[in-house]
């Protein structure tokens, strides 16, 4: 399975790449540095640690 990172910047570019997906699952995991994000981001870094291994 082909792996990619990307963290786009701008809304057509994450338009972009997940319209270039067509056919493949496009995982989108937003987060931010203030607080209350970072506790929810912390909270589904095991979900997405166990989608990668999965799906992987």
């Amino acid at each position: 399975m082909d792996r990619r990172v990307h963290r786009p910047l701008e809304d057509q570019e994450f338009d972009f790449i997940t319209g270039m997906a067509q056919g493949t699952a496009v995982l989108a995991y937003f987060t931010g540095s203030w607080p209350k994000a970072v506790e929810a981001s912390r909270a589904l870094d095991a979900v997405v640690a166990e989608v990668a291994r999965e799906y992987g």
